[in-house]
């Protein structure tokens, strides 16, 4: 679930910024979906029900819509602010699945 937003959001915007939801979400998919196998993924979906969203997905989301909407009525301070705070989200989500990764 939060792969897929994040690959949505990284859609909507432009630039660097779309490069980098984009790879978050790869990152992210590898990283919880990667290892494990399509039949047991699609066991998972049909007889439990989805996990919450992780709690920082919602501040990333706002940041990368905020960002969206921001590109899009051309506000550059706006950008730029949504841009720094999707940026630190994303980077705290690399630094925690690499944290993640050392761990096991």
């Amino acid at each position: 679930m939060a792969a897929i937003r994040l690959h949505q959001i990284g859609a909507a915007v432009t630039g660097p910024m779309a490069e980098a939801f984009s790879s978050g979400a790869e990152m992210l998919f590898d990283d919880t979906c990667g290892s494990v196998p399509l039949s047991e993924l699609i066991w998972i979906l049909l007889h439990r029900p989805p996990p919450p969203p992780p709690w920082w997905l919602e501040q990333i989301a706002f940041a990368g819509e905020m960002l969206a909407f921001a590109q899009a009525a051309q506000q550059e301070a706006l950008a730029e602010a949504a841009q720094r705070q999707a940026l630190q989200g994303l980077n705290a989500l690399k630094v925690g699945l690499s944290a993640a990764q050392t761990a096991a």
